[in-house]
């Protein structure tokens, strides 16, 4: 029976889950994980150190790791064209960074420079954009610039770009 147990419950995640070359405990390896492959540093079994993180879903993380935790400067990017570079703390943008952000509806080539807190656009920082906007029967491209406080992600103040 209890041949059974491991074989159902623990069989998965060591095949999932492996060290396909150098050293996973303490050293620098490749490692493989049910969602993506790890390569960099280990202590302790641990991800640990200088390392990248890649999905196939098309995430990518390339930076600093405590214990398995995104912890110090790194670069992060999606699928979907969005990146940020600077500061993680405890698996958070958090300090300072720099973003490229997707594109929305009503904002294009939005891009972010400033401080983040537990993962938000908050605190100083510059937010530029572009949107497209109607005068009469003409589309005219503005591009904006928002600088000074955010609040998890949303402007304190009044835009003061002129307009043409």
């Amino acid at each position: 029976m209890r041949h059974v147990f491991f074989i159902v419950f623990f069989l998965p995640v060591v095949i999932l889950s492996q060290c396909l070359e150098g050293d996973c405990q303490n050293g620098s390896g490749q490692y493989k994980l049910k969602g993506g492959m790890y390569t960099g540093g280990f202590s302790d079994g641990n991800i640990h150190g200088e390392g990248s993180y890649v999905t196939k879903r098309g995430y990518s993380y390339m930076g600093q790791w405590i214990n398995g935790i995104k912890e110090g400067f790194g670069k992060e990017s999606f699928r979907k064209g969005s990146s940020y570079e600077g500061d993680f703390v405890n698996n958070h943008r958090n300090g300072y960074g720099e973003s490229t952000l997707r594109d929305t509806k009503f904002m294009k080539d939005s891009y972010y420079e400033g401080q983040w807190f537990r993962g938000s656009i908050c605190g100083k920082g510059k937010l530029t954009y572009s949107r497209e906007v109607k005068y009469g029967r003409e589309k005219v491209i503005e591009k904006n610039h928002l600088i000074g406080d955010f609040i998890n992600g949303v402007f304190q103040g009044r835009q003061t770009s002129a307009y043409s």
